[in-house]
């Protein structure tokens, strides 16, 4: 888990300040730009797009909602493992490609449109990869 979370630190130490944790629990902390600042935006857009693709993730939190936590479950075996780290790895790159101020847009229209509360996708494809925080892997043929 963490050498591969670390592959993608590197692919984009631009955007991801550091991996830390231990086991089967590591934490990516996203920033912006240049700086080493929290950029909950892009880390919320990350956390969603690994959502919509069936892999359930924390939100974000940490001082400034920057860090993004991946903690599959401590049963999983090498396959469904490295399915999701490659799921995460994706929302990065997609995440990555586009404009954080983009990202911070979306999130402000969700969250201003319900009343503060910024609402979660709906998971399309009726696959769900990892469920946490429980130790179970939950493979869903259809969603309702």
């Amino acid at each position: 888990l963490h050498a591969e979370l670390n592959k993608l630190k590197d692919e984009h130490a631009d955007i991801i300040g550091r991996v830390q944790g231990k086991g089967l629990l590591a934490a990516m902390l996203f920033v912006k730009k240049g700086t080493k600042e929290p950029d909950h935006p892009l880390a919320f857009a990350v956390v969603e797009r690994c959502i919509q693709t069936g892999v359930m993730l924390y939100a974000p939190l940490g001082p400034g909602g920057g860090t993004v936590k991946v903690n599959p479950p401590l049963i999983i075996t090498p396959e469904p493992l490295m399915e999701g780290i490659s799921v995460v790895a994706e929302a990065v790159r997609n995440t990555a490609s586009f404009s954080t101020s983009l990202a911070r847009a979306s999130l402000s229209t969700r969250a201003s449109s319900s009343a503060g509360k910024v609402s979660w996708p709906s998971i399309s494809g009726g696959v769900v990869r990892w469920l946490t925080p429980t130790a179970i892997t939950v493979i869903v043929d259809s969603l309702p």
